[in-house]
C-alpha cells in the first residue's frame, strides 16, 4: 500500500504534519494589542 501511495504523490502522514507546521510557522502571531 505504501508503494502505491508514493507513486500517486501522496505524502506519509508525518510529512503532512511537518509541512503543516512549517506553513503555520510562517504566519506572524498577534501581539496583545492586536488581539483586543
Amino acid at each position: 500500500m505504501a508503494a502505491s501511495d508514493s507513486s500517486h504523490g501522496i505524502l506519509p502522514s508525518g510529512d503532512l504534519v511537518r509541512s503543516y507546521l512549517r506553513d503555520i510557522g510562517r504566519v506572524p502571531l498577534l501581539s496583545h494589542e492586536q488581539e483586543i
